[in-house]
């Protein structure tokens, strides 16, 4: 018999982005309840923070929109 997955009580969903052929190394400054968010993100969906924290640039750079 094969291990049954344990099924994750995540509400939301990590989607795979096509990678960028040139990424720059940038820093941030997040709070304190940013940084708890994207920990327990990190862990409920076993990514990394730099890839929550980038998924949530992603996120945000696809709602903006510049106007003159």
């Amino acid at each position: 018999m094969g291990k049954k997955e344990k099924k994750s009580d995540c509400r939301f969903i990590l989607k795979k982005k096509k990678k960028i052929s040139e990424m720059k190394q940038v820093s941030i400054y997040v709070t304190q309840d940013q940084d708890d968010k994207a920990n327990e993100l990190s862990e409920r969906s076993g990514q990394s923070k730099s890839y929550i924290y980038r998924e949530a640039f992603y996120e945000y750079y696809d709602r903006v929109e510049v106007r003159d």
